[in-house]
Order: structure tokens, then C-alpha cells, then sequence
């Protein structure tokens, strides 16, 4: 017992130190040679004036710094002058001017301030082994989402045969689901600023695994439906906590595998049909969709296990320090670069002197329970949308942009709930006696509806998520890591 209390508190509750990860600490003078310049082969000083465009660029630069790019440009030795460059970057000045860079004569927030700076350090220490492995982990809450809701889209046949709800009535039980989805949304995005990243990363996989194998052993069909409705809750979760998780943990270069973390969506509906094809026409149909629940529920479970005791998961840096835990969030940094071997060069003492200025705004940085909830409320103000509508061709991009995610959203449970009972009737007019009882559906034997759902829906969305992830996601990236993340 006490074992398992350590264990738990570790996974919970335990409390990262810089001194866990010995080794990866470089001094502020060598974080030229260990950055994201350093391993592309370009100054980021030279490449902010490049793309800028702002024409006061070259009167923001000190001496220094223009002594150092005239250094670059004629210097025998490319490697060399750039180096320089981005060592000048890489001071006590140079970190002040680039976190605050974009917004001139902005009062910025030390919490701000300080999570750019995570950012950079961050970016320096580039995509390696956790990372990865945290889009693997996080990709299980998109494989989840889509597993579930393609699952209960297919089990509505046999719950019409064997609880003898006619097809009409059974349609509800994708309602409940949808509710319950509705709900989880919105309180794990909640949770998982109150609570943490890693608790909510945790729990919504575990809640939808009971859940879910719970409403295998349902006696009837209500209790189907307000298992689901749970279950749902668990599931909804996953979009929002999963990925902000991972967004934060993710070098602004490497951007576009947040969108690529759609390509776990398809999979999800891949393995579901798959597995309602063996068990639901196999099996009578009293027993078929059982079986197939449970064993989604029990792939659900294996998930968070691998998730929760095979991997040991950073609290967000970005979290931590919205809670004022500084020391913790630079532990977690040194984590990071410690499982990726590779150097950092963040500290406290570097974060308290980049933020301390005078045109830092001195708050309070531990933000509360009711202030998380004051500020996503907020958002509900219309004073947000306004800009939208500003001028006739964004107010026209904004409402197509609507009108397109509101026909995803209805064509999509459409496809999902009702399309397997149309396919179970041939695709033809269904009877008039099966609309009333629903109770001659056949569920034996080699069903066409799985078969034509399996090559329709999961393949059709696998071969399309690949490309289209790195060319829309890199300027997503970037816009969405411009956002308060306590906002995501």
C-alpha cells in the first residue's frame, strides 16, 4: 500500500528540481552554440530584420548589435560572424528587446514575459525523444475521440434489436453522447487550467475507459444511454486538454505536427469499424455490440495505463508558472533537455533579470480558481468577435469560415449516427415495419454496412490527413502560440 501511494504521488504530485537533471545547464554566454540558429545555420537577429518589415528595425538595434552584423557581413567566415550575431542575442539586453519585440510601448505582464521566454528555451532545445513521444501519447486522445464516436454510431442497429427501440428512438442514444461530449469540452478545458495539464491528460482517458466498459454490461436502454452520456464526458475532454498539452511543449519550429495530430482521428474510425466488423457480425446481437464496447473499453484503459505509468509526464512549464511555481517551470525546461540530450541555458536568476524593467506590469502571477473562471467567460464578451466584421472582406471570410464548421458539424454526427443504419437496409427504403419495432434487423452474418463504412470512412481520412497537416499547420502554430495559453 505504501508503495502505490509514493507511486501515485509521483505521478500526481511530484515536484520537479533543477537538480534532477544535472548536466544540461550551459552558461548564458554559450546559448549561441546550443540554439535553433546555431543548428539551421542562421542568426535569428538577421532573420527578425528580414521579415519584419518594419522600417524603424535598424534603429532599435544598439551598437553593439550593429557592429556585429556589419562583423557578419564581411567576415571570411559565415559560421563564424553568425555565431557572433546570435551571441548578442543572448544577453541579459538582447532576451529583454526579443520577448517583447511585435508591440511597441506595450505594458506587458511579467507572466508574459516570462512564458516567451520559456518559449525560447524551449525552441532552443528543438524536437527530440519526448516530444515525439508525447505526440504518440496525445495522438491517443485523438484515436480515443473518433474510436468512441464511430463505436456508438455502430452499435445503434443491435441496441434497436435487442432493447426493441425502434430506429427513431435509438437515434438518441447518439444524443446523449453528444451531451455528454458537450459538457467535457468545456469543463476539462476549464479543469486543466485549475487542476493542471497533467491531471486532466490523465483522467479523461481513465473516465472514459469505466465508462465505456461499464455500458457493455447495460440491462437496458437508458442505462446505454447515460453510460455513453459519462462516457462522453471523458471523451470530450481529450481535444482541448491533449492539445493544449502538447502545443506548449512544441518548439515554434516544429508547429505544423499540431494539426498533423489529426492524421490519430481516422485511425481511430479505422480500428472501431474494424472491430465492430468482427464482433458485431460474429456474434448474436445481443452479445456482438457488447463484446465490441468492451473491447474498446479495454483499448481505452490500456491507453491511460501507457500514458499514466509507462511514461512520466513535464507539467506544463506555461501552467506552473501562471501558479507562481518559477523554479518548477525551469525544472521542467531541464527535464526536457535532459530526456532529448541536448543544453539549455534557462534559469530563475535569467527570468526574474529579463522580466525585471520598467515597462513590466507588476501583477500578482498566481492565478486563482475564480480568475481562470472570470477570464474564459470573458471570452464570451462580443467585444471579441467585432473585429471580425471590421470591413466587408473579413466579415465575409468570417462568415464562411462559420458557415463551413457549422456544415462539418452537422454533416458529421450525421455520417456517424445514421449512415450505418441506412447502409443496414442496402442503402434502400427502410420498411415500415422495421421504422416502427425495429426489429428486423439482420446483424448476422457478413453485415455490408461495416465493410462500406471501414473503406469510406477510415481509410478515405487516413490517406488525407498526412499531407495536408504541414501545409496548413505551420502559420496555425504560430497564431495559436500567440494566445494566452490559459485561454487554450
Amino acid at each position: 500500500m505504501g508503495a502505490m501511494k509514493r507511486f501515485l504521488r509521483s505521478r500526481f504530485t511530484r515536484q520537479e528540481s533543477v537538480d534532477d537533471y544535472l548536466g544540461v545547464l550551459v552558461p548564458l554566454e554559450e546559448a549561441h552554440l546550443h540554439s535553433h540558429s546555431a543548428r539551421c545555420g542562421k542568426a535569428e537577429f538577421e532573420e527578425d530584420r528580414r521579415g519584419s518589415g518594419d522600417a524603424n528595425a535598424d534603429g532599435d538595434l544598439d551598437d553593439e548589435e550593429t557592429a556585429l552584423g556589419n562583423s557578419f557581413k564581411n567576415s571570411d567566415n559565415e559560421g563564424e560572424g553568425m555565431l557572433q550575431m546570435n551571441a548578442a542575442e543572448y544577453t541579459i539586453e538582447g532576451l529583454r528587446r526579443d520577448v517583447r519585440k511585435g508591440e511597441p510601448g506595450r505594458r506587458w505582464t511579467e507572466y508574459e514575459l516570462k512564458s516567451k521566454l520559456v518559449n525560447k528555451a524551449i525552441q532552443d532545445i528543438g524536437m527530440g525523444r519526448y516530444n515525439w513521444q508525447l505526440f504518440v501519447l496525445c495522438g491517443f486522445g485523438w484515436f480515443a475521440d473518433n474510436l468512441w464516436m464511430q463505436g456508438v454510431s455502430l452499435t445503434l442497429p443491435s441496441l434497436s434489436e435487442e432493447f426493441n427501440v425502434t430506429e427513431k428512438q435509438v437515434r438518441y442514444t447518439t444524443s446523449s453522447l453528444y451531451v455528454g461530449l458537450s459538457i467535457g469540452s468545456a469543463l476539462w478545458g476549464l479543469g486543466a487550467d485549475i487542476m493542471g495539464r497533467r491531471i486532466a491528460f490523465n483522467l479523461t482517458l481513465l473516465i472514459t475507459s469505466i465508462f465505456g466498459t461499464l455500458a457493455a454490461y447495460s440491462p437496458n436502454w437508458p442505462t446505454v444511454c447515460i453510460l455513453f452520456g459519462l462516457m462522453g464526458t471523458g471523451v470530450g475532454g481529450n481535444l482541448p486538454v491533449d492539445g493544449a498539452l502538447f502545443l506548449e511543449f512544441l518548439p515554434d519550429a516544429s508547429s505544423s505536427l499540431l494539426t498533423l495530430l489529426s492524421v490519430w482521428w481516422p485511425v481511430g474510425q479505422l480500428v472501431s469499424s474494424l472491430f465492430a466488423w468482427y464482433f458485431i457480425t460474429n456474434w448474436p446481437a445481443d452479445q456482438g455490440w457488447r463484446l465490441f464496447v468492451a473491447t474498446t473499453g479495454i483499448v481505452t484503459f490500456i491507453m491511460f495505463l501507457i500514458r499514466f505509468a509507462l511514461f512520466h509526464l513535464f507539467e506544463s512549464p506555461k501552467y506552473l508558472l501562471s501558479q507562481g511555481r518559477q523554479a518548477e517551470a525551469v525544472a521542467v525546461v531541464h527535464g526536457i533537455a535532459y530526456r532529448n540530450n541536448k543544453k539549455t541555458w534557462l534559469t530563475e536568476e535569467i527570468l526574474d533579470a529579463v522580466v525585471d524593467a520598467d515597462d513590466t506590469e507588476q501583477a500578482p502571477i498566481r492565478v486563482s480558481a475564480s480568475s481562470v473562471l472570470k477570464q474564459n467567460l470573458s471570452s464570451f464578451s462580443l467585444s471579441h468577435i467585432q473585429p471580425l466584421f471590421q470591413n466587408r472582406k473579413l466579415g465575409l471570410t468570417t462568415a464562411l469560415i462559420w458557415f463551413c464548421w457549422a456544415s462539418i458539424g452537422m454533416g458529421y454526427p450525421l455520417f456517424n449516427a445514421f449512415l450505418p443504419q441506412y447502409l443496414s437496409h442496402g442503402g434502400g427504403e427502410v420498411s415500415a415495419v422495421t421504422r416502427e419495432s425495429g426489429v428486423d434487423i439482420d446483424t448476422g452474418g457478413d453485415v455490408p454496412e461495416l465493410r462500406d463504412h471501414l473503406r469510406g470512412g477510415g481509410a478515405g481520412e487516413s490517406s488525407g490527413s498526412l499531407p495536408r497537416g504541414p501545409q496548413v499547420a505551420a502559420p496555425l502554430g504560430r497564431a495559436l502560440r500567440r494566445l494566452d495559453p490559459r485561454a487554450l
